[in-house]
């Protein structure tokens, strides 16, 4: 299996262009401009026409990879930063912090440099995907890297009026080096890099309903629903979605903004969309507006309730209450969906659970 994997990667790599591709609407030489490319998912078909990405300096970081960056100083030397001794030998060092360690990514946030906004306390995030199998290295192969995927698409999200981490850059290895079984072991092997700026908030969805937070602020489960409902009517479905994932913008702002808000109607209008912010959206698939399926829709919902079902979300009545003011966010809310909603949350529910939720 791994053989033909492998061969199947080296075919495509020989018929892969060896520079990166020219963004989407720069004209070819002699030719009229190239309509915007979309991108998509990993998982599916992207469905509909998405807007291009902010123009990019083109980044040539060492012999053997490639990318692309927003700004000059963020060409540091990503590939060259101490993963292997983050890992190993502290969290914390020379500005560093290492966020997150898994078999698939490692996450360390880098400290701005301080010529470069000194007085700005955010620093970036960098996100390393690792290429250790052969269905990551057949994966890249076809996708153009994980990296460069969650960059456009985080673009995309923030067009679509959808607050997100602002991709800064993408590094991504050339095929040889993906396809190389002989390169040193460990940090050294191919991987893809994603360059991220930091976003102040104040605390993600679980941690609000952990410390209770969440049912102190009255309005605040409605609001969470309303919010995913609209998440759906752009278009975009989080493949990966739980309280983890979704953070609070500023606590204060959200409760003078519930304080103040007069019905589920005008959400996109008067602010919904501000007081929340995604993240890992790398997991996610962009469609159509408003053409997100039925079934996706109500795996969504059943993510943020089984993340949720040890707090706020303990008894049924809450959960049926939640789904409730999604589906009329939604304009989903009648008889038949309510019970169309409730049977499949229930699918999900006996399937990773061994119960129902609702």
């Amino acid at each position: 299996m791994k053989l033909a994997l492998n061969a199947l990667a080296l075919q495509l790599m020989q018929m892969s262009p060896a520079d990166e591709p020219p963004e989407a609407g720069a004209p070819e030489p002699g030719g009229r401009p190239e309509p915007p490319r979309s991108t998509r998912p990993d998982r599916g078909r992207q469905r509909g026409a998405a807007p291009e990405t902010p123009a990019a300096l083109p980044w040539q970081a060492r012999p053997g990879w490639r990318g692309r960056a927003l700004a000059a100083w963020i060409q540091f030397d990503v590939v060259d930063l101490p993963w292997l001794q983050m890992a190993y030998e502290g969290r914390r060092r020379d500005g560093l912090t290492c966020v997150k360690l898994s078999r698939s990514r490692h996450v360390l946030r880098v400290r701005r440099p301080e010529r470069f906004g000194a007085r700005d306390p955010r620093g970036v995030y960098v996100k390393r995907y690792l290429i250790n199998t052969p269905r990551r290295r057949l994966g890249n192969l076809l996708s153009g890297g994980k990296a460069r995927r969650e960059f456009r698409l985080g673009w995309r999200l923030i067009q679509r009026g959808l607050r997100t981490a602002r991709p800064l850059a993408y590094v991504i290895a050339d095929p040889m080096r993906i396809l190389d079984r002989q390169a040193p072991p460990g940090f050294a092997r191919a991987a893809s890099f994603l360059v991220t700026e930091e976003v102040l908030n104040d605390g993600t969805i679980y941690e609000w309903a952990r410390r209770g937070d969440a049912a102190g602020c009255e309005g605040f489960y409605p609001a969470l629903a309303r919010y995913i409902a609209a998440m759906h009517q752009r278009g975009f479905y989080h493949d990966d979605l739980s309280g983890k994932n979704i953070c609070v913008a500023s606590g204060e702002e959200l409760r003078a903004w519930l304080a103040a808000d007069r019905g589920a109607a005008t959400a996109a209008a008067n602010g919904l969309l501000s007081q929340f912010i995604l993240f890992d959206v790398d997991h996610g698939r962009l469609f159509r507006e408003g053409k997100v399926p039925y079934r996706l829709r109500m795996r969504n919902v059943f993510q943020i309730l089984r993340s949720l079902r040890h707090f706020d979300m303990k008894t049924r009545a809450a959960r049926r209450q939640f789904v409730e003011d999604y589906l009329e966010a939604a304009g989903l809310s009648t008889a038949r969906r309510r019970r169309a909603a409730e049977k499949s949350i229930n699918r999900f529910a006996r399937a990773r659970l061994g119960h129902e939720l609702v």
